[in-house]
C-alpha cells in the first residue's frame, strides 16, 4: 500500500526517520474578544502555528487529519474546538491540498455517526471540499497484532489535532493518546482489558502522527468527558508528538513519569522529551 510505504509502517516499527522528527513546538496565543474566544483568532492561531513549522508536502500526498471527537459534546475541552479543525482545513484548501479528508471513530459508549452529527463535522469538511469518513463503517487491517483502520494505514501523512486534558485511566488524553480513535471498538476494549499504556505506546510506533496541532484553548481536569475546564488561549503544534505531548503534561502539572505511554515513547526514542518553544 502507498501510505505504508511512505510512512514506513507495519513491521518497520512505524517511526519517522530521526532525521525527520523535530522537537520545536510552534506556540500561539488565541486572540479574543473580551475574554472570549472568537473563531476567527483561532483560525489565525493554528495558520501561524504551522507557518512558524513551515509547513511543506507534496500537494499530491493523500493527508488524513484525526480530531478528537469521540463524544458528542462539542468543545468545552472536551473535544477538539470546531474551529481549530476548520483552521487546519482551511490552511490545507488554501495550499492547494486536494486529497484530504477528516477521519474519526468515536469511544465505544457514543456511535460516531451521533458524534459527527452534533459537531456539524460533514458541514465543516463540506466548506473546504473535504470528505469526513465515519471509520467505524471502514474496513481494518492487523499490524503488529493490532487492528488498525486500513484508510488510516493507507494515507501518507496524519495530521493528528487532539485537545488539552486528563484521563482518568489514562493520566492524560493528548496526542498519542487520540490516535486510538483509529482502531476499532473490539481493539479499543481490548487496550483498556490488557495494558493501556503499552497499547497506545505501539500503536503510535505502527501509526506515528506526522505533524500534531493541539487546541489548547482550554485545559480539562479531570476528563476525558466531564470535569474542570480552564483558561489556556494557545494553539501549538509540532512534528514530534512526544515532545508536544511533554509540553502539554507541563500545562496540566501532570509529570511526564506518571504516563506510561509517553514514558515508554521517550525511552524507545520515539519522540524527545526535550524540546524548544518557538
Amino acid at each position: 500500500m502507498r501510505g505504508e510505504r511512505e510512512r514506513r509502517r507495519g513491521e518497520e516499527g512505524g517511526c519517522l526517520p530521526r532525521w525527520r522528527m523535530s522537537s520545536e513546538i510552534a506556540v500561539v496565543r488565541v486572540s479574543g474578544d473580551g475574554g472570549g474566544v472568537v473563531d476567527k483568532g483561532v483560525r489565525r492561531a493554528v495558520r501561524e502555528a504551522l507557518e512558524k513549522l513551515h509547513f511543506k508536502l507534496s500537494r499530491n500526498a493523500e493527508v488524513l487529519v484525526k480530531p478528537n471527537i469521540a463524544t458528542a459534546k462539542v468543545g468545552g475541552g472536551v473535544t477538539t474546538h470546531p474551529a481549530v479543525l476548520d483552521g487546519v482545513l482551511a490552511f490545507l484548501s488554501e495550499k492547494g491540498f486536494k486529497n484530504v479528508c477528516v477521519a474519526e471513530s468515536s469511544w465505544k459508549g457514543c456511535p460516531t455517526e451521533k458524534a459527527f452529527n452534533a459537531y456539524k463535522l460533514r458541514e465543516i469538511c463540506k466548506r473546504h471540499g473535504y470528505d469526513a469518513i465515519n471509520l467505524e463503517n471502514t474496513a481494518y487491517d492487523v499490524r503488529n497484532g493490532i487492528r488498525i483502520f486500513r484508510k488510516v494505514l493507507e494515507s501518507d501523512f496524519i495530521i493528528n489535532v487532539p485537545v488539552l486534558k486528563e484521563h482518568r485511566i489514562a493520566k492524560v488524553s493528548l496526542g498519542m493518546k487520540n490516535m486510538k480513535g483509529c482502531i476499532p471498538d473490539i481493539e479499543k476494549v481490548r487496550f483498556h482489558i490488557s495494558g493501556l499504556h503499552e497499547h497506545i505506546f505501539r500503536l503510535n510506533k505502527i501509526i506515528t502522527p506526522n505533524l500534531t496541532v493541539m487546541d489548547a484553548i482550554l485545559g480539562l481536569k479531570g476528563g476525558p468527558f466531564s470535569g474542570k475546564a480552564f483558561k489556556v488561549g494557545l494553539i501549538f503544534a509540532s512534528y514530534d508528538v512526544v515532545a508536544l505531548d511533554c509540553f502539554a503534561c507541563s500545562l496540566l502539572g501532570v509529570p511526564v513519569e506518571k504516563v506510561k505511554h509517553i514514558r515508554r515513547a521517550v525511552e524507545n526514542e520515539l519522540g524527545s522529551q526535550k524540546y524548544e518553544l518557538v
